[in-house]
């Protein structure tokens, strides 16, 4: 291992920098055994309720869906979104041409 692959890992450490192999190989062995005990503190992982052959794909679940049209209160907010959106754009393009003119 060339050293200053060494000084690089002894820094990951957190070793001084005159560190022998023997600590560096300690730290990793500590490392390991903390990482263990804290595997066993974690919780089990969670098991999907189906198994996958029976999962559905999002596709599938959109497939099976059936249509819903808006309701009036839904088509009043896309319009006045659009509105305010166009307004908006009209207002902004009225500004950059009257506050910043470009050069004739």
């Amino acid at each position: 291992m060339q050293h200053y692959e060494m000084v690089r890992i002894k820094e990951a450490l957190g070793l001084p920098p005159n560190a022998t192999i023997n600590q560096v190989e300690a730290k990793i062995a500590e490392l390991r055994d903390l990482e263990e005990r804290l595997k066993s503190k974690l919780p089990p992982e969670e098991r999907p309720e189906l198994p996958w052959e029976q999962e559905t794909s999002l596709i599938t679940e959109l497939q099976q869906m059936e249509y819903e049209p808006l309701i009036p209160v839904e088509k009043r907010l896309i319009l006045w979104s659009i509105g305010l959106g166009v307004l908006a754009l009209v207002f902004l393009v009225w500004v950059s041409y009257t506050f910043f003119p470009g050069n004739p």
